[in-house]
């Protein structure tokens, strides 16, 4: 697991997510999933932090991220499930400050 630069409360900012490595040749990603849960601090709707649905650019998967909580850090799961029917999940996290 890595960590995107820390946030500000005020900013939008999209973070990407490469799922090369993992994909066989000719795998494609048909479909894409963000979820948010709090990895440190308090925030009683962490998926409020998520801005719009994921959108995929060959094997990049971006989500746009607004808002949190101060002192609040976000785990951000980035889910790609693929055209040979695998599922692959990629987490990071984002401080917010």
């Amino acid at each position: 697991m890595s960590a995107f630069s820390p946030k500000q409360v005020a900013e939008i900012v999209d973070l990407s997510v490469n799922f090369t490595y993992l994909l066989s040749p000719n795998e494609t990603i048909t479909s894409a999933t963000c979820f948010a849960t709090v990895y440190q601090g308090s925030d009683p709707s962490p998926t409020s932090v998520l801005f719009g649905s994921p959108t995929i650019n060959a094997s990049l998967i971006t989500q746009r991220v607004r808002a949190g909580l101060a002192s609040t850090a976000y785990y951000l799961s980035f889910g790609a499930l693929t055209s040979n029917s695998q599922y692959f999940v990629e987490t990071h996290t984002i401080a917010v400050f």
